[in-house]
């Protein structure tokens, strides 16, 4: 009797973004070379490191905020266009971070906020609802939304520059070194929150950081990079139990006190001592 025929294995679905042996430099500097490196719908992702390591670039080129000297950039599937229309339109579908906030100083926090929704002609009502719904969600009074930029904390900054991140209602969310600039109580509590919007909103979210404690609390999945490549990537127990290299076991040891067992319940590497 005739073995039955095989179904064949449907295809898996394309990454969100996928980066195919991208490399890009500056002048005579190497900021990536041949790097390769999928981000999944859903996914939240780290991309940690030493500075100068390409972390940052490796994130400006899924935006398109710089365009890469060979390789390719996609998102959903299809390259990411380097100019225009077509990029804008891209880009409306990505919510950025940076450290300091990036409001505009001459904008009130309202303002910064509705700013691109405004731009693309949503109605007042439809602001008003939005912005109300985000200062919920990111634990800011809106009161505080009346002020200017250099009224407001380092923390106060933090949560209305990721209210107008959110603001479209973007599918990815990008966020650079986003707590560096604060202090360690206002970092926690932080962290804490963005965990649970993270949780809460289901995105798709890359976060560059250089402190392995953050990245683990915030992200699943681990990118470590060092001199424009990637040396290792997986979730904080695969990168603990198998260091690819002596670089990623020296890493691992540089950092302050992480939460290994709170996140994925295993022996920290030699050498780390758990908090």
């Amino acid at each position: 009797m005739p073995a039955p025929a095989s179904t064949p294995e449907s295809p898996a679905a394309p990454a969100l973004v996928r980066l195919e042996a991208v490399s890009k430099r500056f002048g005579d500097v190497a900021a990536l070379e041949a790097v390769s490196l999928d981000v999944a719908a859903g996914q939240t992702m780290a991309l940690l490191g030493p500075s100068g390591c390409g972390k940052t670039t490796c994130l400006r080129l899924m935006m398109g905020l710089v365009s890469p000297d060979d390789g390719r950039v996609s998102f959903r599937g299809t390259p990411l266009p380097r100019e225009g229309t077509a990029l804008r339109a891209a880009r409306a579908r990505m919510g950025y971070v940076v450290q300091d906030g990036g409001l505009f100083p001459h904008l009130t926090a309202l303002d910064n906020v509705r700013l691109m929704a405004h731009t693309l002609g949503w109605t007042a009502a439809r602001m008003r609802a939005r912005v109300a719904d985000l200062a919920a969600l990111v634990r800011l009074p809106e009161a505080m939304l009346a002020r200017h930029p250099s009224e407001l904390s380092g923390g106060q900054k933090q949560r209305v520059a990721l209210m107008r991140a959110l603001m479209l209602d973007p599918e990815l969310l990008f966020l650079d070194e986003p707590l560096g600039a604060l202090d360690p109580l206002v970092r926690a509590e932080l962290q804490d929150d963005l965990t649970a919007i993270f949780a809460r909103l289901g995105k798709t979210v890359v976060l560059v950081t250089h402190d392995l404690a953050e990245a683990v609390r915030l992200a699943r999945e681990l990118v470590l990079l060092c001199d424009g490549r990637i040396v290792q990537q997986g979730t904080a127990a695969e990168l603990a139990a198998r260091p690819a290299s002596s670089f990623v076991t020296a890493f691992l040891r540089a950092q302050r006190a992480v939460p290994w067992a709170a996140s994925d319940r295993v022996v920290p590497p030699e050498g780390i001592m758990p908090p």
